[in-house]
């Protein structure tokens, strides 16, 4: 299903790491991965990656844990790809139907510009989240292909 957002993400949302795997809730550093609920513990020992260009974050969405594949999008990349940043968004939403209509059974969500910077520059976010139940070859299959088109932009 597809989520979207615009400036920033709701209460929907509780992230347990970063994406370098540092474990945190509630705006407190965990000790370890036995501080994590169970379901989070199995993504984090089976599912969890920092092997790929998107990011991976261990998350709750909608009261659900599980993984979340993250990429970002700003006006840099935007620059790159020789596009204004709206068209960017623009493919960007583009790019989040089109992942919803080939993962239904995974949540979705596009956030215009709900990364904010202590800088004050804003990004675009695009989240594909996977149960923490998901087998491990799915997550992969998924991973690989989110990781492979996340950044593939057409001008």
């Amino acid at each position: 299903m597809l989520h979207e957002y615009k400036n920033e993400l709701d209460e929907d949302w509780a992230f347990w790491s970063n994406a370098t795997g540092d474990l945190h809730h509630d705006g407190l550093w965990l000790d370890g991965v036995e501080e994590l609920p169970a379901e989070l513990q199995r993504a984090c020992n089976d599912l969890w990656t920092d092997g790929l260009w998107a990011n991976c974050y261990l998350a709750e969405f909608e009261g659900q844990y599980g993984v979340a594949l993250e990429a970002e999008y700003d006006e840099e990349l935007a620059d790159d790809a020789k596009m204004s940043y709206a068209k960017l968004v623009e493919a960007v939403r583009a790019k989040a139907r089109r992942l919803s209509r080939r993962y239904p059974q995974y949540e979705v969500i596009f956030g215009r510009d709900t990364c904010r910077w202590s800088n004050g520059t804003t990004e675009t976010e695009l989240f594909l989240f996977l149960p923490w139940n998901v087998s491990e070859a799915e997550f992969a299959r998924v991973a690989e292909h989110f990781d492979s088109t996340c950044y593939k932009l057409a001008a």
